[in-house]
C-alpha cells in the first residue's frame, strides 16, 4: 500500500513539476509578446502563415503564439510538438522574407529551414526531451532583435 502511495504522490509531483513549468514558460512568453510589440495569440497562427505546407504540416499541436513584426520582416514565434507519436518539444520563430534572415553571414546553432516562403529556426531539444520548448525566451529576443532584411 505504501508502494502504491509513493508512486501515486511521484505522479501528482511530476505533474505538477510540468504545469508550472508551462505556467511560468506562458507567462513569460506574454511578457515577451509585450516587450517586442507583438500580440499574443495563444494557439491562432496569422493566416498568412503556411501551416498546412511540409514541415510545418507535422507540428500537431502549437501554443504561445506571438505574431508581430521586426525591421520590416512578419514574424512568427511559436511552441509546437513536432513529428509522430509523443513528438519533440520545438521553439520556431518563423520570418515571412525572401531571403534568410537568420544567418547574416553568421553561425547559427540552430537548425534554419525555408517554406512557403518562410524562414523558420527551431532549436534542438535537449536530451530527454523534458521541457515543452527549445529555445529560451531570452533567446528568442536576442534572435528576434538581431534580425535585419
Amino acid at each position: 500500500m505504501v508502494g502504491i502511495a509513493i508512486g501515486l504522490g511521484l505522479v501528482a509531483l511530476i505533474f505538477g513539476y510540468f504545469k508550472l513549468m508551462r505556467v511560468f514558460r506562458d507567462k513569460s512568453m506574454r511578457l515577451l509578446a509585450e516587450r517586442l510589440g507583438f500580440q499574443y495569440t495563444d494557439r491562432s497562427l496569422p493566416p498568412s502563415f503556411p501551416a498546412a505546407i511540409e514541415p510545418f504540416d507535422k507540428v500537431k499541436l502549437k501554443w504561445n503564439v506571438l505574431c508581430g513584426q521586426q525591421n520590416g520582416i512578419e514574424l512568427v514565434v511559436f511552441d509546437g510538438i513536432f513529428g509522430g507519436g509523443r513528438g519533440v518539444y520545438r521553439t520556431y520563430i518563423a520570418a515571412h522574407t525572401a531571403n534568410d534572415p537568420f544567418t547574416n553571414g553568421k553561425s547559427v546553432p540552430d537548425k534554419v529551414f525555408q517554406s512557403g516562403g518562410w524562414f523558420a529556426l527551431f532549436g534542438w531539444q535537449k536530451a530527454l526531451n523534458f521541457v515543452p520548448w527549445s529555445l529560451s525566451v531570452g533567446r528568442i529576443e536576442e534572435y528576434v532583435k538581431s534580425l535585419t532584411p
